[in-house]
């Protein structure tokens, strides 16, 4: 239901920036009808007081009073509501083109590059901060940034969701990451413990002996190529038979971990939430382009 729920919004939001026409004429459409409404009820109103309108109209002074009621109340609310509209279009116009320029655009193609990275990458390393970026890390700093400025305010509410959302999103992606390799280092100290030893010591440094690549591989024979290959500081010293035995074990522990089968069900969800954000934002810009910036002197 909570799918079906947001597939939904996707496609209203999607049709709200292809069909911006059809909304308008549905918003004019509705407008009329409670005029209408509000019309008949006066109407109603009128005749169950029994308010005599003939008499009122043959009376030439209070058709007078009201005209010129009338005249000035229309002509006034009528100026009020053009210079009005006439601002608000104005920097509506201006603050469109700002945003496509300062949030959608930088946004779009920081979004591009990350679904190539996912596509391309069995495991992508994410930035947050330019400030503790890696060369090899992947970068999700454009909405950090706004969401900690002034932008975080001008962009739509339904914009918003969906970035929060992503976000949230790739934090458990790379949170999975860690969680694959402690999970692995997990089950190696357990069967270490069912052999009748410990480790004791170093057990961050056996951790950073897990390649996560290779782990999301399943491949085989992993624990006696790589981990117990060469004596490491922490693992205790065990027979070749020991060393058969966890390796087997650890074997099957890669086909049946729910860490990993975790691990591509979020990522799967990452990669559809960036190409839903990646139309959504290509519709605004190619909005306001056609709407405002192209007709516009302003830049």
């Amino acid at each position: 239901m909570k799918k079906m729920s947001k597939s939904l919004r996707a496609f209203i939001i999607k049709k709200r920036l292809k069909n911006p026409l059809i909304l308008k004429t549905l918003y004019v459409f509705i407008s009329l009808l409670l005029l209408a409404a509000l019309i008949g009820l006066i109407i109603c109103f009128l005749s169950i007081s029994k308010f005599s309108i003939s008499n009122f109209l043959n009376n030439s002074g209070s058709v007078a009073i009201l005209a010129s009621l009338l005249g000035a109340t229309v002509g006034g609310i009528i100026t009020y509501f053009v210079t009005i509209q006439s601002l608000i279009q104005s920097n509506h116009i201006k603050s469109a083109i700002i945003n496509k320029k300062t949030i959608y655009e930088p946004l779009l193609i920081e979004f591009k590059s990350l679904i190539k990275d996912f596509l391309n990458d069995e495991v992508v390393r994410i930035s947050f901060d330019s400030t503790y970026r890696h060369s090899n890390f992947a970068q999700f700093e454009v909405w950090i940034r706004i969401k900690n400025d002034s932008r975080y305010y001008q962009m739509p509410n339904y914009l918003r969701a969906y970035l929060l959302s992503l976000e949230e999103n790739i934090t458990s992606y790379v949170g999975q990451i860690e969680e694959i390799k402690q999970s692995a280092f997990d089950f190696l100290k357990t069967q270490v413990e069912n052999l009748g030893y410990e480790i004791t010591q170093n057990e961050v440094g056996i951790k950073s002996f897990f390649n996560v690549e290779d782990l999301i591989n399943t491949k085989k024979d992993y624990l006696s190529t790589v981990i117990l290959k060469d004596k490491i500081v922490g693992i205790p010293d065990l027979t070749e038979e020991e060393k058969q035995s966890m390796n087997e074990a650890f074997n099957n522990y890669l086909y049946t971990t729910n860490s990993i089968k975790d691990y591509f069900r979020i990522k799967e969800k990452v990669i559809s939430l960036l190409n839903e954000l990646v139309e959504i934002l290509e519709l605004i810009i190619i909005t306001i382009t056609n709407k405002y910036e192209r007709k516009s002197s302003l830049f």
